[in-house]
Order: structure tokens, then sequence, then C-alpha cells
């Protein structure tokens, strides 16, 4: 509202513009000041992963890329490609699964154990600090107390 201060005249809807222009500058400043300083984001797509591991197994008579990229034709090592597909397609997330599939298997013994071992270690101290053992105790001493408060009356 500054500008609407300084040029009294200006119609209010080109004030709001000035203040929306200068708005969207300052968070476009912004948004480049963040790309600027973020690395650019990996390619996790599978297909394109695959295709890049596949280019060993292209036979061009200079540059594979730029061979596909001109849509000519280039020779394919098939023992080679078929390597790279079982290891990538079948192999590779066999291994991944097992691994993670033991993983959550340990994890989840350990954490059990943990668990287990707390909850004895709390028991135990409570009991401690009730003077007592297990809940059969418990019941006959209540009991006891108010079998003597009966009988001390």
């Amino acid at each position: 509202m500054a500008d609407a201060l300084s040029f009294p005249d200006l119609p209010q809807e080109m004030v709001l513009d000035a203040a929306q222009l200068h708005h969207n500058r300052a968070r476009e400043a912004a948004r480049r000041r963040v790309r600027a300083t973020m690395p650019p984001i990996p390619e996790m797509r599978f297909e394109q992963a695959y295709l890049r591991s596949l280019m060993p197994a292209l036979r061009g008579e200079h540059d594979v890329k730029a061979e596909i990229a001109g849509g000519r034709e280039v020779a394919v090592v098939w023992k080679s490609a078929a390597w790279i597909t079982l290891r990538d397609q079948v192999i590779s997330p066999f291994l991944q699964g097992a691994f993670w599939g033991i993983l959550s298997l340990v994890a989840g013994s350990v954490t059990g154990a943990l668990r287990a071992s707390w909850g004895a270690s709390g028991k135990q101290r409570l009991n401690r600090v009730a003077g007592g053992g297990d809940d059969h105790s418990f019941r006959k001493s209540v009991a006891g107390g108010a079998e003597t408060a009966a009988a001390l009356h």
C-alpha cells in the first residue's frame, strides 16, 4: 500500500496489480535460489535404468546412442542382453526381496525380545516396590489385611 500513498491518483486496481507483481517476482526469485542449490533429481524409473544397463549389449559402427537417436539399426549381442534382462528383472528383485524379508523377520524377533525383556524387568521392578511377587500374594495380603481389620473391631 506504500504505492497508494506515494501516488494518490493511482487507481486501486493498479496498486493491487503492482503488489501482486512484486509478490510473484519475489516468489520466482525464491524458487530460482532453491533450484540453484538443489541437485538434479535422478532418473528412478525402472525402464530408463534397464535401457541404460542394456547399452553394453548393443553394437554400432560409431556412437550407439547417436545411432539409436538417429533411427539407425544397431546390432544386439543377445547373450549379453539375455543375461542383463535376467539379472535386472529376476535375480536382483529376488535377492532384494529375500534381503528385506529376512531383515523384517530378524527385526521382528529382536523387537519382540526387547519388548519382552523390558516388560519383564518392569514387572520385577513393580513387584519389588509393592513388596510382593505375583497376583496371588497381593490378593492374599489384601484379604489378610481385611481379616485383621475385622478381627480388631
